[in-house]
């Protein structure tokens, strides 16, 4: 299928890419091509030269930018980082261990609960150093390096490792610690078997006088030394804590992991935002862009005194809306 995008979507798309720190917008395709595959790939220009219906919502956001001055507003680092490399792909592709894990969807749900949470997000490599970072997530790095648990022990911030991680050598074979191998270092647990389960054989998983779901993956821990933060069904650790270093041992639901980061933020001083259903924000410099994906209007909770500068508190479809902090 090759469906329209909805009225508003391609000025939506550019200043949403502005807002993560886009200093240009090119666009697919500038005009449509009357040859070949890909003549049936619409353009902000007709083939004929005329211009499309996106082309207004272009200028639109053309003129709006200049208007925000976006060149003068640098994009900090985020106090958030996820980690990842190729090693978790292949992993997914090689060893699955179960026809239902897929890396790049639990990066997505990582992310995804984060997004909900209106936080900004770094997606950094192993190698990068995650000093000026307060919350680190690691969804499930196979293959850790020395270097890697080095840099970690050295950071301040709070690390939340997730199931796999670590639980491969160099050369992809089992580490004879056990999982999660080097980390043991700096976190005082083993996985001492895993088992997978089908999307529809979700076990519960309780956490803060809470019931999720553990779903797909489920690890069990042996860590007599760390905190149970949360338990299985059956009230066996499914995440431990050791100061900072948190141990995560199941694939869970995108509510704990919403719930959950959310949790760590204010315990952090990560500043959180309440959200409605499919709007999404992101601050750039000191302003603060909001996007509505729903096909309904919502209520945006704008902090008293900031400065509107772009749209309404009550956000329609498909719009946005930009105040400074």
């Amino acid at each position: 299928s090759n469906p329209r995008p909805a009225p508003g979507m391609v000025r939506l798309w550019t200043m949403e890419a502005f807002a993560h720190g886009a200093d240009c917008v090119f666009y697919f395709r500038w005009r449509q091509a009357p040859f070949a595959q890909e003549q049936m790939h619409a353009g902000l220009l007709r083939p004929d030269g005329s211009k499309a219906s996106a082309w207004g919502e272009v200028e639109q956001a053309i003129a709006e930018a200049q208007c925000l001055n976006l060149s003068s507003e640098r994009c900090q680092r985020s106090s958030v980082a996820i980690v990842t490399d190729a090693h978790g792909y292949y992993l997914s592709d090689i060893e699955r261990q179960s026809e239902f894990y897929d890396y790049n969807e639990v990066l997505f749900d990582h992310y995804r609960a984060l997004r909900q949470n209106g936080i900004n997000v770094d997606f950094v490599s192993p190698e990068a150093e995650i000093d000026e970072y307060k919350l680190v997530f690691v969804p499930g790095l196979p293959v850790v390096t020395r270097e890697f648990v080095d840099r970690c022990n050295r950071s301040n911030a709070t690390i939340v490792l997730g199931p796999r991680t670590g639980a491969k050598t160099d050369e992809f074979g089992y580490p004879p610690e056990l999982p999660p191998g080097e980390l043991q270092r700096i976190v005082p647990v083993r996985v001492q078997s895993v088992e997978t389960l089908r999307p529809d054989c979700g076990e519960s998983l309780h956490w803060n006088e809470r019931c999720y779901e553990s779903r797909i993956w489920r690890e069990e821990l042996h860590a007599p030394d760390a905190d149970a933060v949360a338990r299985y069904g059956d009230d066996s650790a499914a995440i431990v804590r050791s100061g900072r270093i948190i141990y995560v041992g199941s694939l869970t639901c995108v509510e704990f992991l919403r719930d959950f980061s959310n949790a760590l933020c204010h315990e952090l001083g990560i500043e959180t935002h309440e959200l409605g259903e499919d709007v999404r924000i992101q601050q750039r410099g000191r302003l603060m862009f909001a996007f509505n994906y729903s096909d309904e209007e919502r209520e945006l909770s704008i902090p008293e005194g900031a400065s509107l500068l772009l749209g309404k508190h009550t956000i329609k479809p498909h719009d946005v809306s930009v105040w400074r902090c």
